[in-house]
């Protein structure tokens, strides 16, 4: 097991680091904020001798004043999303150990990012904290609405390094964060593209875990019917939740690209290629030939919740969701999934979307401290450790090898994270501003080639469209 999770740790780091994170200098409305206690003065409890050693999983042992913004209140702006979720249900637990209250929206995905774009735009009552995502940092950063949090880090009136262990985040997760030489985020999970099947259905059916894109729409096929509400596949369709950075998996694992990005800034859309029609036919052949009907409408909630239902066989999305689908008291299929990692076409080696969601602090907000203070509770060992256990995902290393989480979540869902991990690909989803416009111009695309039209002239439409915008917005 340790020689998995060391793979999973340096594997996922070597390719992260090999990918590009951004091109062209910073704007020059975005700066780099040193944080409103950059004076570093000594945290309350630091000052009595002699010192007690830091445990990272007991608050008190922290050299911090916990209590120092009592009384305070922050904003958080957060996606709806099973993390979300996750600390929404333990905000109480934030306000006993430092006294700060927490006013939050939780928005669905596909209202968030435009939501947040209003609140930054408007300025009247900017979010202090708020669920930041790899793809928005350029139009956030030009914005210049993202706080640098490597201020804060170093702040030792504020941040006590030993209690907050930032070495334990995985390289790899820091690395997927940065942007222009700054940390706007910290991640708070770890999710790679794996394959959920029904481990009972597989076999009634004597039907093998699908390996090939050909293996699994096959299987897919043969597990659907209708008749009795039993979808072969389900997974993400619908505009505005990701199913573009979904489909990506498809397109690289099949030779394609979505954007190619230049040293010089520029970015040139490559998706009506051989490839790129391919993969979009054989994507949308998965919801047509063995998927749900209204398929278009499904985001990762419905695909999940039709999982959850027992009227899905298969299902490909990030491994995040394995805490849900195992819960005995939500799921009526707790125990009976298997894990594997993602396809291939057979030729091309598989290439999946990986995701890191980050907790950022805005440069716009009224109470920065308070809401870092809200940043490290969130992604204190603690905390994130007992988030990791009931959804099978984190962001530190120390949660993949810890023995209760281990034990819980079992060998072949560790070896698909790792195996699609040591895949995984940050530029499946690159890094520009315009990234949302052309995004949605692709998954509207997708409907059409669902909804019965020629695949090539589509990718054509969508190919001309999205070049467009890139070259209006320069």
């Amino acid at each position: 097991m340790k020689k998995y999770l060391a793979l999973l740790l340096a594997g996922v780091m070597l390719l992260s680091y090999g990918c590009a994170s951004g091109s062209g200098e910073p704007a020059a409305s975005s700066s780099v904020p040193t944080g409103e206690s950059s004076s570093a003065e000594p945290a309350q409890n630091a000052q009595s001798a002699p010192q007690a050693e830091t445990d990272p999983y007991d608050f008190s042992s922290a050299k911090v004043d916990w209590k120092k913004f009592d009384g305070g209140q922050i904003r958080a702006m957060l996606c709806k999303h099973w993390f979300s979720d996750a600390i929404v249900a333990r905000l109480e637990e934030f306000q006993a150990l430092t006294g700060i209250s927490v006013n939050y929206e939780q928005i669905p995905e596909s209202d968030y990012a435009n939501k947040l774009l209003i609140e930054f735009n408007s300025g009247a009552n900017p979010p202090d904290v708020f669920m930041e995502n790899y793809a928005w940092l350029p139009a956030h950063f030009s914005g210049g609405w993202n706080q640098d949090l490597k201020a804060y880090i170093e702040n030792a009136g504020l941040t006590d390094p030993d209690f907050f262990n930032f070495d334990d985040f995985m390289p790899s997760a820091i690395n997927y964060c940065e942007y222009k030489d700054t940390l706007p985020g910290l991640p708070v999970t770890g999710e790679w593209q794996i394959l959920y099947y029904r481990k009972d259905l597989l076999e009634q059916k004597g039907i093998a875990v699908p390996k090939t894109f050909q293996e699994l729409h096959d299987a897919a096929v043969k597990l659907n019917d209708p008749q009795n509400s039993m979808s072969g596949f389900v997974s993400r369709l619908k505009r505005g939740v990701g199913t573009a950075h979904v489909f990506g998996g498809y397109l690289y694992s099949m030779g394609g690209e979505w954007i190619t990005v230049q040293d010089d800034g520029s970015a040139t859309v490559n998706v009506n290629t051989p490839e790129g029609v391919k993969a979009a036919e054989y994507y949308t052949s998965l919801f047509k030939d063995a998927g749900p009907m209204g398929a278009v409408n499904y985001g990762w909630s419905e695909a999940v919740a039709e999982m959850q239902s027992g009227k899905a066989a298969m299902m490909i999305d990030a491994n995040g969701f394995r805490g849900q689908v195992e819960d005995p008291e939500t799921s009526a299929v707790a125990g009976k999934i298997g894990y594997a990692p993602f396809p291939s076409d057979g030729v091309h080696p598989a290439k999946v979307h990986l995701n890191h969601w980050m907790l950022g602090l805005s440069s716009l907000g009224k109470n920065k401290d308070a809401g870092w203070y809200f940043l490290q509770w969130a992604t204190s060992l603690p905390v994130a450790e007992a988030i990791a256990l009931e959804n099978g995902n984190g962001a530190r290393s120390s949660i993949w090898e810890n023995e209760d989480f281990i034990a819980r979540y079992g060998q072949d869902y560790i070896e698909a994270c790792q195996k699609s991990a040591d895949c995984s690909e940050r530029y499946i989803v690159p890094q520009i501003v315009e990234q949302q416009e052309v995004m949605d111009i692709i998954e509207s695309g997708l409907h059409e080639i669902y909804g019965g039209a020629d695949a090539q002239t589509v990718m054509d439409e969508v190919q001309a469209k999205s070049q467009a915008v890139l070259q209006q917005m320069n």
